[in-house]
């Protein structure tokens, strides 16, 4: 079901560190991207060379994953929504658009191979948001990829 779209902003999110005030947050800076703290959230950082690449953030059977890149004619939501659909297409999975409250997202079904040589499927979302010099990506895996 197709719901009414939140617009990236003051009510909510994701924020630049410019627009909100974070004094009273408790936040883990990963570089790039800053996150509350949860007691039931594991944080994972995915590294590369010493600088943190991304985030993981597991709560419950969810498992978001972040990613901020700067904004330029190749890393706006559009282009990156455009480029993973074709990396999706390409290796045989199943993917769509969806709109939904957090705007425009790909809902996937991507092939792969449990380490026992099964093949199956996990379904994924992607969502995106575009900020003021930045864009970020969360590929949501777990209970809140699901989506059939």
């Amino acid at each position: 079901m197709q719901g009414d779209i939140i617009r990236r902003g003051a009510e909510s999110g994701p924020w630049d560190i410019e627009e909100i005030d974070v004094s009273d947050l408790a936040l883990i800076d990963m570089g790039g991207i800053r996150v509350p703290v949860s007691a039931d959230m594991a944080v994972h950082p995915i590294e590369a060379d010493g600088e943190n690449l991304a985030v993981t953030l597991v709560q419950g059977d969810t498992a978001p994953q972040l990613q901020a890149y700067r904004a330029n004619s190749s890393a706006s939501w559009d282009a990156v929504r455009a480029d993973m659909i074709i990396g999706i297409r390409a290796q045989a999975g199943e993917v769509k658009e969806w709109t939904d409250r957090a705007g425009v997202e790909i809902r996937a079904s991507v092939p792969r191979v449990t380490e026992s040589g099964q093949p199956v499927t996990r379904d994924v979302r992607v969502l995106g948001s575009d900020g003021p010099g930045w864009m970020l990506r969360a590929i949501v895996g777990g209970d809140g990829g699901r989506f059939g």
